[in-house]
Formats: C-alpha cells, structure tokens, sequence
C-alpha cells in the first residue's frame, strides 16, 4: 500500500472522529456518541481528542442525571 494511502485512511479517522466530537460539543448532535477501533485509537493517540472526548463524556453524563432527576 502507498504511503498516501495509508496517511489519507489515518486521516480519516481523525477527522471522522473529530467531526463526531464536535457536531456533540456543539450540540447538534443528541445521544452519545458511537465510535469504531479505530477511531477509538486516534482518539486515544490525541491530546486534542481526547481533551473533546472527555468533554462530550461529562457533557452526556450530566444530560443523562438532568433527564433522571427531572419531573415529566
């Protein structure tokens, strides 16, 4: 496989991952996000996202209490 290839799989990702992360931080997106292996590990091999993971993790942790101790 070509050099470009591979660095444009890795890529994608990363920006995958990213694109996920945001839209949720943003709040365009509801409901906790799902991510592959692989994403999982760019998440994981990135300061940046996983600074964003563990914002959109206690973002929907506190959604989730809100909704539980929430009448109606």
């Amino acid at each position: 496989m070509s050099l470009f290839a591979r660095r444009n799989r890795k890529n994608r990702h990363y920006v995958t991952a990213y694109s996920k992360l945001s839209r949720r931080l943003r709040g365009l997106a509801i409901g906790a996000p799902f991510f592959t292996l692989k994403e999982k590990e760019v998440i994981n091999a990135s300061d940046h996202l996983g600074e964003m993971h563990r914002k959109v993790k206690a973002q929907f942790e506190n959604s989730k209490k809100e909704a539980s101790i929430s009448p109606g």
